[in-house]
């Protein structure tokens, strides 16, 4: 009876040690399974791009300055007006700029005829009798006289009108512009009648050095063609001078546009508060960014973009027009950075977009349609450099082999080796291989 009751001892002992050793069995087997995150493959848009932010800018712009030292006459538009390029904006005062203009034509006339005066001289000498360049010589004498006469019988009707002006001046009829322009002719006068007295001096000592030998003559003359070639040419640069500063008389746009600043009053001289139009060219607008030399590398004209004006809900087609010749270094601190100017046309507006808003734009570098990707981090290589992932079979690892492609910021393409809807592990553990058993996480 002993022996049999031990006998029951000694095989619950056992019974109960493989049960133990079972159960162990059990648990570590049940250990050895990798939980791991899984996906399908699947079909999708894979999309490059940059993301940058600028201020949105009228297709074209013109800022025209007054100067304060001109008087504006009249203002002849208004801010908000619609305008085309050759309109006249506003008109300063030119009174300064025409009697400029009159002393430098008649300074030119008076060259040219001393000129021509000099060349028929020069001519006579060299091909003509001597009988006749005496006869010329005479004749240039007076001629000489002639021009002294009628300029002092212009001045002295000049004279007489700046007397008359006195009177009317005194008397308040004319005003200060028309008194001074008289006076100024009058001056103007006295000075070419100087000028005509010399000449007719230095036409009299021609005729009296006459006999003097002839070559001497030619070459004297000739220098004298020169010089006074010289002074015309000076003297039509002078009146080209004075014409271009006439012509800024009239303020014109130079381009088509709405005008958005016009302070400027008339019958005042600007100050440097109001002395500002500004014309923008708004049948675009277009949005100037600035990107690095990474980024600029990869952009080219007619890139697509996508443009968000920060506080409106909704988005705007872009794309790149102008890609800067340049980059221009940029510090920050002691870091310094290569940056170029994109610019990029908005296609589609509407009367929400204002210049000067600050706007996000993402430009489209690659856009794949509908093809095969996976998450970044799932792609693994192996000792030979090749890409794989692994997907799971029978609830195990398994590595496959896989040609990539084109590779967003989180996901990446699949060019061969992995179908839609097939599962991968998405971001696999270090210690992961090949047949280990795996369950998705969170799953029993």
């Amino acid at each position: 009876m002993k022996n049999k009751k031990t006998f029951f001892i000694i095989g619950g002992i056992v019974a109960l040690a493989i049960i133990l050793t079972i159960v162990k069995v059990v648990s570590a087997s049940k250990g050895s399974i990798k939980e791991v995150d899984v996906a399908k493959a699947a079909k999708m848009d894979l999309l490059q791009s940059i993301a940058v932010t600028g201020n949105i800018e009228a297709n074209n712009k013109e800022d025209i300055t007054l100067s304060n030292m001109q008087k504006v006459t009249a203002v002849l538009a208004a801010e908000g007006q619609q305008i085309k390029a050759g309109a006249v904006i506003a008109k300063i005062d030119t009174t300064d700029y025409k009697y400029q203009l009159d002393k430098a034509e008649m300074s030119y006339e008076i060259t040219k005829l001393n000129l021509d005066m000099a060349k028929s001289n020069l001519n006579n000498l060299v091909n003509v009798k001597s009988i006749s360049n005496k006869k010329n010589v005479e004749n240039a004498v007076q001629q000489a006289q002639i021009n002294l006469d009628t300029i002092k019988s212009n001045l002295a009707e000049a004279k007489n009108r700046l007397d008359q002006n006195q009177i009317l001046f005194n008397n308040g009829v004319i005003s200060t512009q028309e008194y001074d322009a008289s006076l100024k002719t009058a001056a103007d006068l006295e000075n070419q009648v100087k000028l005509a007295e010399i000449q007719l001096e230095n036409a009299k000592l021609n005729l009296s050095d006459y006999n003097v030998d002839n070559k001497s003559q030619v070459d004297q003359q000739r220098n004298q063609v020169q010089q006074l070639t010289k002074q015309l040419e000076g003297a039509k640069a002078d009146i080209q001078n004075v014409e271009s500063k006439l012509e800024t008389g009239e303020i014109k746009a130079n381009i088509d546009g709405k005008i958005v600043k016009l302070n400027i009053k008339p019958n005042q001289y600007p100050t440097q508060e109001n002395n500002r139009i500004t014309v923008y060219d708004l049948s675009q607008y277009k949005v100037n960014v600035s990107v690095s030399q990474y980024d600029a590398i990869q952009i080219n004209e007619g890139q697509q973009a996508v443009i968000t004006v920060k506080g409106l809900d909704k988005s705007y087609d872009g794309k790149v027009i102008g890609i800067g010749e340049a980059a221009e270094i940029t510090y920050t601190g002691t870091n310094k950075e290569a940056k170029v100017d994109i610019e990029v046309v908005i296609s589609n507006p509407d009367d929400k977009i204002k210049v000067g808003y600050e706007a996000d734009v993402e430009i489209i570098l690659m856009e794949i349609k509908e093809t095969v990707a996976v998450n970044l981090e799932a792609i693994q290589k192996d000792k030979d450099d090749n890409s794989f992932i692994y997907i799971v079979e029978d609830n195990r690892a398994a590595k496959r082999i896989v040609k990539t492609g084109t590779e967003t910021e989180f996901d990446i393409q699949i060019l061969d080796g992995l179908q839609a809807n097939e599962t991968y592990i998405k971001n696999p553990p270090a210690a992961l291989k090949e047949g280990d058993r795996v369950k998705a996480a969170g799953g029993k």
